[in-house]
């Protein structure tokens, strides 16, 4: 079974600094941002193939199909992930 858990500080930071180095935000509406949305990270994903394993931190915003997902890179940085539709150019 998933486990999953609210951000700790080190990954609210990291979630901060993508939208304001990445985005353009100001730091104060990336810090609102982080704040009042809902976050939650899973340990450790493991796929049922071949691809991304770690640490995924997935973001719910305004409404149920405003959404995004982020995994870190391997560097270390926190990346924002196109979702399926995105990544074939499908934007319904």
């Amino acid at each position: 079974m998933v486990e999953f858990r609210e951000p700790n500080k080190e990954e609210k930071e990291d979630l901060i600094a993508y939208h304001t180095e990445e985005l353009g935000k100001s730091r104060k509406e990336a810090e609102e941002m982080v704040d009042t949305y809902n976050f939650i990270v899973i340990d450790g994903y493991l796929p049922d193939s071949p691809g991304y394993k770690g640490k995924v931190i997935f973001a719910l915003y305004g409404y149920v199909s405003a959404y995004e997902v982020y995994v870190y890179d391997d560097d270390g940085k926190l990346t924002r992930q196109p979702s399926e539709q995105e990544s074939r150019g499908n934007k319904n």
